[in-house]
């Protein structure tokens, strides 16, 4: 039987922004003589309970509608409004608006870009970085009566998390050019290492819950499942982390992030390796159940090397390792007295993965009673 590790996650760094009256904003830059004042004022109100009710992110509902909310203020500022609705072309409005927004995984400076796309981008981001911190703190909720809620709420917030960074790579990749002024969340290299790490977090909460519901099952399941949803989510840490690696920066904050991921791939592969090892127990191949579990104490020695640099992750390292221990003797036993099986010389491959996590789509608002086509013709843009 596997047995589930703890579950933990890493707190991330929250993204920041300077508060933005749109009137001022717009007088300052001199971009328009002429705006709506009321739509103006509207839009200024919405982002700044946008921003306080993401930073930091409590309530994943609450959060996705006072974003909606906003998102429908400015969407005039995205998108060409239509008589018959929104279309898909640029709104020739986009650059009126300079937005100041600081990198989580940088220095404080604030980046400024007169671009409406790079404000929703920043702000998608923004979204998913609370979610994930949302459920890094529920995982530190003690409460056994509570555990499967708990678990079911954090699975959902990742995957809603990997849907808002993957809207955020839409964006970057369709509507604005990566530019090295721009906080490194911007780079659709990193939204894609996020877009990974949330469904690499959702799908280990998935595996330990299969594998919780099979500690508690009357009957002794086979841990194939298990095995295969742990794979899956190495698979997820591994292709984070190449994505990474992509990008090229020394400050801190984004180098432990590295270290992080870099930690989560290998105590996830190792975890995979005890997950196949019980497979061929089951099997009664015990030489190959050998055979994983010496894959899975050489990715457990690479994660502990690691230990040091998240040291707050330690005692995961310390309770697989004595689980890793304890199945390497039972297997040696069983190898030695029962089967008198030696380790086999070829290689030991693993179950295929099997995905469960994925993203949930962050739907944009599909109308705004505050953009009609009169709305439009109060803004005279400066020549």
């Amino acid at each position: 039987m596997l047995t589930a590790l703890p579950l933990q996650f890493i707190q991330l760094p929250e993204k920041k922004s300077s508060e933005v009256n749109f009137i001022k904003r717009i007088k300052y830059h001199q971009s328009a003589r002429e705006v709506d004042t009321e739509l103006c004022q509207e839009a200024s109100a919405r982002r700044s309970e946008a921003l306080k009710i993401i930073s930091p992110l409590k309530n994943a509902e609450e959060s996705r509608k006072f974003i909606h909310d906003y998102i429908e203020a400015i969407y005039g500022f995205l998108f060409k409004v239509e008589p018959e609705g929104f279309g898909a072309e640029e709104s020739s409005m986009k650059h009126l608006i300079y937005f100041y927004w600081s990198s989580a995984f940088g220095s404080a400076t604030n980046f400024a870009c007169n671009n409406s796309f790079y404000e929703l981008i920043n702000l998608l981001t923004a979204f998913g970085l609370g979610l994930l911190s949302h459920a890094a703190s529920l995982l530190t909720t003690s409460s056994p009566s509570r555990e499967e809620e708990i678990d079911k709420a954090t699975y959902s917030l990742c995957c809603e998390a990997a849907g808002a960074f993957q809207a955020a790579l839409s964006l970057s990749e369709n509507h604005l050019l990566f530019q090295l002024q721009f906080p490194v969340e911007c780079h659709p290299a990193f939204l894609k290492a996020l877009v990974a790490l949330s469904l690499a977090q959702g799908q280990e909460v998935g595996a330990t819950r299969a594998m919780k519901k099979a500690q508690q099952s009357v009957e002794s399941r086979p841990p194939e499942l298990c095995t295969k949803l742990l794979h899956q989510a190495t698979v997820l840490y591994e292709e984070s982390l190449s994505f990474l690696k992509q990008v090229e920066t020394k400050e801190e904050s984004y180098v432990s992030l590295k270290r992080y991921v870099s930690f989560k791939c290998l105590l996830s592969q190792s975890y995979t390796w005890v997950g196949m090892a019980c497979v061929l127990n089951k099997q009664n191949d015990n030489g190959g159940a050998l055979l994983a579990m010496q894959q899975a104490q050489v990715s457990l020695k690479e994660a502990a090397a690691q230990v040091k640099a998240v040291k707050c992750f330690k005692h995961l390292c310390e309770v697989h390792g004595r689980e890793v221990e304890s199945k390497v003797l039972k297997f040696q036993k069983e190898n030695e007295l029962i089967y008198h099986a030696k380790v086999a010389t070829e290689s030991c491959n693993l179950l295929p993965p099997q995905p469960l996590a994925r993203p949930k789509t962050f739907v944009f608002p599909q109308k705004s009673d505050l953009w009609t086509p009169e709305t439009v013709s109060k803004f005279v843009l400066s020549s």
